[in-house]
């Protein structure tokens, strides 16, 4: 395996550690609103051509994204961020949260991307009937698993816009804490 493959190999299982792997998911509550969207939402995407709206919707988001995530790499001054880094007792480091916060806020709508143009590639075989209820039922189940997994993960993206919000929220509120303890050294000296 060439160094590039192990680079990113040892880059994702960092992210996933830090992230909280599979047990951060299944616990979180966004996961779990994502997963009853979709439930609700099944007469629309396994009727109709579901991969249109997403395809309209995350590459403006993702954009959004990464224009936050460029902002929050250079907030607050150099103290604060380096307070922000270490690690605390439990190996837990607040920067890292937040980083991995938004890396998995960028991975999951870039999935639902990449289900959407699969989707719509494949939507373009007619055998498929994707707007029709006289289908086969093994099409059926085929498009029931990529329109749940595939609309799933576009709920489950903007869900995560919540976690990221409240992550950066906590942050703003640790800063808040940090400038007011610096300020009060400050004037009792």
């Amino acid at each position: 395996m060439s160094n590039q493959w192990i680079g990113i190999k040892n880059i994702i299982l960092r992210y996933w550690q830090n992230y909280g792997g599979f047990r951060a998911i299944i616990r979180s509550p966004y996961f779990h609103l994502a997963i009853l969207f979709t439930i609700f939402t099944i007469p629309f995407w396994f009727y109709r051509k579901w991969w249109d709206q997403i395809l309209s919707i995350i590459p403006s988001i993702l954009g959004f994204t990464l224009g936050g995530f460029a902002i929050f790499l250079g907030y607050g001054n150099d103290k604060f961020r380096s307070l922000m880094a270490k690690k605390d007792s439990t190996g837990n480091s607040p920067y890292l949260n937040v980083v991995s916060s938004f890396l998995h806020f960028v991975i999951v709508q870039i999935l639902a991307l990449i289900f959407s143009l699969t989707a719509n590639s494949i939507g373009a075989i007619d055998a498929l009937n994707i707007e029709t209820t006289n289908r086969s039922p093994c099409i059926s189940f085929f498009w029931f698993i990529i329109g749940f997994i595939g609309y799933g993960s576009f709920l489950y993206s903007l869900f995560l816009a919540f976690a990221v919000s409240f992550a950066l929220y906590r942050l703003a509120s640790i800063y808040v804490e940090f400038e007011t303890q610096q300020t009060d050294k400050t004037s009792n000296l």
